[in-house]
């Protein structure tokens, strides 16, 4: 089967749907042709002249799986601004010549926001079956501004699946869309556990503590923690950490 997963959230940047969808990628890419798509922005490491000019990136191999970049983002600069009609037109024409050429089976959408507006297009013209991965955020901010509003409702509504990772965001995505609610499934995320198995190293195996997993950005609530914790000292708690900067 063939398999194309487009992503705003991927290789090389760090956090949770970027470790998802790559972990997604390399597994489905045992039985399967799978290829990444995701775009170009600051991340890439490209001076400002080359992101302007640049509409892709030369294919790359990561394990079985192959990651193309297309530039498939709103602008948020008034530079931005002002070439996006066509930077707009190139990425749409990238992005169908691309799709046409690999004939995907099945489409795998993940954390719509910018990109909904190309994927919206390429999926209501291409009729390719789509399933759309919700992760939170998506769901929570960028729903809900109007300039993607219209673009993923259309999205969703073109979606033959949708997925949430928890109950919690099942409930939360049928109170924006209750009339979807019979396209949701859950699948938690999925847990490699061969990589802790192997681990030595047990901190604290004879007290109770809480640990953390997670980036130092202030939307984690890390600050909150560490007051929580300050607060619970008196119970003996130790603190352990596995801290992702970015």
């Amino acid at each position: 089967m063939k398999i194309l997963i487009i992503t705003t959230r991927f290789y090389p940047h760090i956090g949770g749907v970027e470790e998802v969808v790559s972990n997604i990628a390399k597994n489905l890419s045992k039985d399967n042709d799978v290829r990444v798509l995701s775009s170009l922005d600051a991340h890439t490491g490209l001076s400002k002249i080359d992101k302007i000019l640049k509409i892709s990136l030369p294919e790359k191999n990561f394990g079985n799986y192959k990651n193309k970049r297309i530039w498939i983002n709103i602008p948020h600069s008034v530079l931005g601004v002002i070439i996006f009609p066509t930077r707009f037109l190139l990425a749409l024409i990238e992005l169908f010549s691309y799709v046409i050429k690999f004939k995907p089976d099945v489409i795998n959408y993940h954390f719509p926001d910018d990109s909904s507006v190309y994927v919206s297009l390429l999926c209501s013209i291409l009729k390719t079956p789509l399933v759309v991965n919700i992760h939170g955020n998506d769901l929570h901010i960028f729903s809900k501004k109007p300039i993607h509003k219209l673009f993923i409702r259309n999205l969703l509504n073109c979606a033959a699946k949708i997925i949430v990772n928890s109950a919690y965001m099942k409930s939360e995505f049928e109170k924006s869309y209750p009339s979807l609610a019979a396209k949701v499934k859950i699948i938690p995320n999925g847990l490699n556990v061969d990589l802790y198995s192997k681990s030595t190293s047990k901190p604290y195996i004879n007290d109770p503590y809480i640990f953390y997993v997670g980036r130092i950005v202030e939307k984690k609530g890390v600050d909150l923690l560490v007051k929580a914790f300050y607060k619970l000292k008196d119970l003996g708690l130790k603190l352990s950490k596995s801290f992702i900067f970015s």
